[in-house]
């Protein structure tokens, strides 16, 4: 029987990797004195150990069975120990795993990708508290403008230049735009807003137009062409020649009628409609113009005639004589004087009574 228990431990037990489960880690570990496949043979020799557990055989780790009391096997010394025998081979196979060079850097891997989770766990807190700052506030967008100077303007052709009737003006090309964007960050809690990013954006628009442009001789429209010629008659702007005939060429007293030519500036205007809306307008001014003027005057060229003798009163002189201030006046009779057509009275005596006498001048 001795014999052949130990010829059965001998045969009846193999190497076998089990999985070990060491501080959360799976760890493959080398487990001995595990059945062989004719294990269950019934020719092998039966032990205690088999009477002890109903003829079955539980793996040694899972019963612990205190060896101590046996001394020997066939004469071989069997050294006291607290574990059973496959419990032992386990812990030595754990031992070896716990020292190898895998093991160790398994460990420093775990604990790498352990402090990595701590510095991520960090991060988090800090962008929670950042969250609890600011969080996405209101985006403003300016208006679409169109962008001036630079190879993206469209010009309409034909161009304005010196057309006096209206024409069609068509236009085609690309057209950019830009406007502005203004993204901020609000904090909840003090409704605080903060610029955080400001860009321009751009988009190109393809442009195919025709209009109608109105030529009108006014801001309103109507006629086409230019509008009449507008003299600027004011003060200090006209250059004019002198009056003819001169004055002093007309009999004094004579009414007579004088004119003059004036050189005067003139401006006239032309305006560019599109749906009634002025677009462009041209001006031209001239100092060409020459304009007529006229007027009454009176003569003042001195004539002479003689004085008449043209009557005499005693009561007041008629209408449109003037006094003398010559007593009797008979010696102007045949005299020289001037205007013709002067009317005078004198006072003087004939006879002892008082006898006023009218004077003409004539020629």
């Amino acid at each position: 029987m001795r014999d052949g228990y130990v010829k059965g431990a001998q045969r009846a037990f193999s190497v076998k990797a089990i999985p070990l489960f060491v501080a959360g880690l799976t760890v493959t570990a080398v487990a001995s004195f595990m059945p062989v496949a004719n294990a269950g043979n019934e020719d092998r020799a039966t032990t205690n150990y088999d009477r002890e557990n109903d003829g079955g055989r539980s793996p040694s780790w899972q019963r612990a069975e205190n060896n101590a009391a046996r001394s020997s096997v066939n004469g071989v010394a069997i050294e006291s120990s607290n574990l059973p025998v496959g419990a032992q081979a386990l812990q030595g196979s754990y031992d070896r795993i716990r020292q190898s060079s895998g093991w160790v850097a398994l460990e420093d891997q775990v604990d790498d990708q352990t402090g990595r989770i701590d510095d991520l766990e960090d991060l988090l807190g800090e962008l929670d508290l950042k969250a609890d700052d600011f969080q996405n506030g209101s985006v403003v967008v300016s208006d679409w403008e169109a962008l001036s100077g630079g190879a993206s303007i469209v010009t309409w052709k034909p161009a304005i230049s010196n057309q006096v009737s209206d024409f069609v003006q068509t236009k085609e090309g690309t057209q950019s735009y830009t406007r502005t964007v203004q993204v901020y960050e609000r904090n909840p809690s003090t409704g605080e807003q903060e610029l955080v990013d400001s860009f321009v954006e751009r988009r190109d628009v393809d442009v195919s137009e025709t209009r109608i442009v109105d030529v009108a001789n006014n801001p309103g429209g109507g006629q086409d062409g230019w509008s009449d010629w507008v003299e600027d008659t004011a003060s200090g702007s006209l250059n004019c020649g002198s009056w003819t005939p001169w004055a002093g060429t007309v009999d004094q007293g004579t009414s007579f009628t004088q004119a003059r030519s004036c050189d005067v500036p003139a401006s006239r205007s032309i305006y560019y409609l599109v749906d009634g809306v002025v677009i462009d307008q041209k001006s031209e001014t001239t100092v060409a113009r020459t304009i007529e003027e006229s007027q009454v005057a009176v003569g003042t060229k001195k004539v002479y005639g003689k004085w008449v003798y043209a009557g005499g009163f005693w009561v007041e002189p008629p209408a449109g004589y003037t006094y003398y201030q010559t007593y009797g006046g008979g010696w102007l009779e045949g005299g020289s004087c001037s205007p013709i057509g002067r009317k005078v009275w004198t006072y003087g005596l004939s006879g002892g009574i008082d006898f006023d006498k009218l004077w003409h001048c004539e020629k």
